[in-house]
């Protein structure tokens, strides 16, 4: 997997931070936390058969009130 510019990002990453096909992944709500004094609902994303994926799954937590992504966390990397 290559890295974008020397950092720890992957192109995937970075391509999946603007937009991200739904086709391609399953969701699923996992539960609740909150991330800086946020309320978040947990998502797992998981890749479907036939997606190539650097990652097992990641791990989203989308603030309640705005649903921007407070957190992701990549799982099997």
């Amino acid at each position: 997997t290559q890295t974008f510019v020397g950092s720890n990002f992957t192109y995937e990453d970075i391509r999946n931070l603007s937009s991200e096909p739904l086709e391609r992944f399953d969701y699923m709500r996992i539960g609740e936390d909150v991330v800086a004094g946020a309320p978040c609902t947990l998502v797992r994303a998981t890749p479907r058969e036939g997606t190539h994926s650097a990652y097992a799954s990641r791990t989203i937590a989308y603030a309640k009130d705005t649903l921007f992504p407070m957190r992701v966390t990549l799982d099997g990397v």
